[in-house]
């Protein structure tokens, strides 16, 4: 299955006649190269001039706690939450449906992401997805390597057919 399809699934409420209110959230630290991705996707999404009145994108980096007032006032019916992630092939991407259970070990330099996800879960009440892309060990690089800026423009092409 592709992941175009993988994502559809996920947001089903795009296929009836009142859209979803998407809000796709890209997470990473800029000086760690590859932990960059999911910021560098939402970049791309965002020069493509996508964003609607039912879409939402932001490059929130390491700082989550900076774009919860603009989550919750957009109210999502869905957020598409993009990050680098561990224990699968590099530059493989994979989708997680979050749950309270769902223990995510990102910690961002201030706050475990889990915690952002319950807070804004329980204000919006809103499905919450992990899509991450398998980053190999980050080191201090300010550029995102090829094979990974590779998986991020397949994502960012799916996204892109989903959304618009």
């Amino acid at each position: 299955m592709s992941k175009q399809n993988e994502l559809t699934q996920l947001i089903p409420s795009l296929n009836k006649s009142k859209p979803s209110k998407v809000s796709v959230i890209g997470v990473g630290h800029p000086l760690f190269g590859d932990d960059y991705i999911g910021c560098w996707v939402t970049d791309r999404l965002i020069e493509k001039g996508i964003e609607s009145d039912n879409l939402q994108i932001i490059s929130a980096e390491s700082k989550v706690e900076n774009i919860i007032g603009p989550i919750i006032r957009f109210r999502p019916d869905h957020l598409l939450l993009l990050d680098a992630v561990s224990g699968i092939d590099h530059g493989e991407i994979v989708i997680i449906p979050w749950t309270e259970e769902l223990l995510l070990d990102t910690y961002l330099f201030s706050a475990p992401l889990s915690k952002f996800c319950t807070f804004i879960h329980n204000e919006t009440h809103c499905e919450i997805t992990l899509i991450g892309i398998q980053i190999p060990f980050s080191d201090m690089s300010m550029e995102v390597s090829t094979p990974i800026k590779e998986a991020g423009l397949q994502l960012v092409e799916a996204l892109q057919k989903m959304l618009v």
